[in-house]
């Protein structure tokens, strides 16, 4: 799903949180689209409210090649390091479930207090200092992953075409 509901649209993220979700949602996204074989990847971004508690999520899930999470060697680190520790270090959470032959899915959540403009305590720093401003609005999030995964895949074929002989 692309919209979250209107009644979020004024709503600010921590940068930390906000550069955590979207680093990680891409992480997530580029690891289907390399590793798993996909005939379809699904996105999809939830937002709640619940008293003064926001949470943001999204889920990435594939119907690709699938794999035993417990068997990844711990040389690998993209998932461990690129999606599960990030998402940690802002205050977040991250859930891989996978099986071989059916898919994997990747959940990915912040739950916190919106950015306050006026204050810039409580809130998880980002890992970059220019990453994202400190009240990254909500409504966003969508938008720019797919712009961040767009331009990977750009990338991806024109570093490709370095590789294919042409005669």
């Amino acid at each position: 799903e692309a919209a979250l509901p209107e009644s979020l649209d004024d709503e600010k993220l921590p940068a930390g949180a906000a550069e955590a979700l979207l680093a990680s949602t891409r992480e997530a996204l580029r690891n289907a689209v390399r590793h798993a074989r996909p005939h379809r990847i699904a996105v999809n971004w939830n937002a709640t409210r619940e008293g003064p508690q926001l949470r943001v999520s999204s889920r990435v899930q594939d119907d690709g090649a699938g794999f035993v999470v417990d068997s990844v060697p711990a040389d690998r680190l993209g998932l461990r390091l690129s999606v599960a520790e990030r998402m940690r270090d802002a205050g977040g959470t991250c859930s891989i479930s996978s099986e071989p032959g059916v898919g994997t899915t990747v959940e990915l959540a912040w739950t916190g207090a919106s950015a306050d403009p006026d204050s810039r305590t409580g809130s998880p720093r980002p890992r970059a200092g220019h990453a994202l401003p400190a009240d990254f609005p909500v409504t966003q999030l969508v938008t720019l992953t797919w712009l961040l995964v767009g331009m990977g895949i750009f990338l991806g074929l024109l570093n490709a075409k370095r590789f294919i002989d042409v005669t």
